[in-house]
């Protein structure tokens, strides 16, 4: 689960490293959380493993997010003006790591010459000649303004290219291992697994529920929070972006807008809610209605377009609607 602070190395899931996990987490390491820990193992992003590893897993979980904001968290957690330490540590943040790699400074990762001059170089196209402010609605207006009719702005065909997940692996790895990147690598492989799916943004109603479907026990006073916050307050997890010196937050028109353009990303996010085993049919209906308000699509005099009569051909119907209405006049 790459949205947990501490993580499950393969290989590496002991009674130790549970306990571990669990503390640094979430403050406690009560045994009623153990269950789910003990059946996950942790995957980077496919690249290292033999398929044949893969193959025999039962189970898939995937840590789950609307794919528009998971974009803006990711330029803001990349953008070297958002590192917040004074210097290198080997724990230091994405953000830091491309802040000294810019400054041509030393860092404690083993790179070849040739690597870090060319890393170095993409840096400087990136965040000096292009986008060096890490203001959100910038990089999304540029991205925009792209036409392949007028195709001379390098650094409009360089954010559009990054935002779709085609640009360079390099410096904003998150934008190119995105869902599209997994569709063909596990999405479309492994359809006869289970799916399970924790909702970041319903990280610990979804952790608990789905550990007590595992066969753990309550955690907590209430699904909507996890041992040790208060009664009502639900527990959040950042990478820090409350410090960010920029704003991440969008016009609603341009958020509108790059829903147009990473319409492929929300399709697949919206099919693999809808495959997901541990959430019910409320659950799904509410999240897809909550992400297709948020990019536009609803007409808020329809009825059909309330909540509570919100439902799976509903959406496929509003959705094509969309896509081939609303979409074609703004994604251009």
């Amino acid at each position: 689960m790459t949205s947990l602070k501490c993580r499950l190395p393969r290989n590496q899931v002991t009674k130790e490293t549970i306990h571990n996990c669990l503390m640094e987490t979430f403050g406690t390491a009560d045994p009623a959380m153990q269950p789910l820990a003990l059946q996950t193992v942790y995957y980077a992003h496919m690249n290292s493993i033999p398929p044949k590893e893969m193959e025999p897993a039962t189970s898939w979980l995937l840590a789950l997010r609307n794919p528009v904001d998971r974009v803006i968290s990711a330029y803001q957690y990349s953008h070297p003006a958002n590192c917040r330490d004074q210097e290198l540590l080997p724990n230091s943040t994405k953000a830091c790591t491309n802040h000294f790699l810019l400054k041509a400074t030393a860092t404690t990762r083993k790179k070849g010459r040739n690597q870090l001059r060319n890393e170095r170089r993409q840096l400087a196209k990136f965040f000096v000649n292009c986008f060096p402010q890490s203001d959100m609605e910038l990089f999304v207006q540029s991205a925009l303004s792209f036409s392949k009719d007028h195709n001379d702005d390098d650094c409009a065909r360089l954010a559009r290219d990054y935002i779709i997940g085609e640009g360079f692996l390099f410096p904003i790895p998150h934008l190119r291992y995105n869902y599209h990147h997994y569709q063909s690598k596990v999405f479309d492989v492994y359809k006869g697994k289970e799916w399970f799916g924790i909702r970041t943004e319903h990280l610990a109603t979804d952790f608990t529920q789905l550990n007590l479907q595992l066969g753990g026990k309550k955690v907590g006073a209430t699904t909507d929070q996890l041992q040790g916050e208060p009664q009502g307050k639900q527990l959040k997890l950042t990478h820090g972006s409350e410090q960010f010196r920029s704003s991440s937050k969008l016009s609603v028109q341009s958020y509108h807008r790059l829903c147009c353009l990473l319409e492929d990303e929300l399709s697949i996010y919206r099919d693999l809610i809808h495959r997901v085993w541990n959430l019910d049919h409320t659950e799904k209906d509410a999240t897809i209605h909550a992400l297709a308000e948020k990019c536009g699509m609803l007409l808020n005099n329809d009825p059909k377009n309330a909540p509570g009569n919100w439902n799976w051909l509903v959406l496929t119907e509003i959705w094509n609607t969309w896509k081939n209405t609303t979409c074609p006049t703004l994604a251009g």
